[in-house]
């Protein structure tokens, strides 16, 4: 089964995104900061990290620096209420995105 490890402070958003996830066939790791995930080396062996932005707007520079390391290991896809922030990723989609679009999109990245 392949890993993924979502980051979002907004724990309603990151329960539905595992719901949905775990129902298409992937594990879904939840961490509410990019600094507590990267503390927990179990968290890091995911195949594709997925990033709500709002976990990214306070310390920009400590989370550019996380997210560049998580971005050597994975592909790192946004998830964005507005606009995006100047970092290193993959992929940016809007937080609200269908399901169904979402799907696509990390498959895009088993290739």
């Amino acid at each position: 089964m392949r890993k993924i490890l979502a980051i979002s402070p907004d724990k309603p958003f990151l329960r539905s995104l595992r719901w949905n996830l775990e129902g298409a066939g992937y594990l879904v790791v939840l961490s509410d900061s990019l600094e507590e995930c990267f503390l927990e080396p179990e968290q890091c062996d995911a195949f594709l990290v997925i990033v709500d932005t709002d976990a990214i707007r306070d310390h920009l520079w400590e989370s550019e620096k996380l997210l560049k390391w998580f971005h050597h290991r994975s592909p790192v896809l946004l998830l964005t209420t507005g606009h995006s922030p100047q970092v290193e990723f993959d992929c940016c989609l809007p937080k609200d995105v269908e399901t169904d679009q979402l799907l696509s999109q990390i498959k895009q990245f088993q290739r």
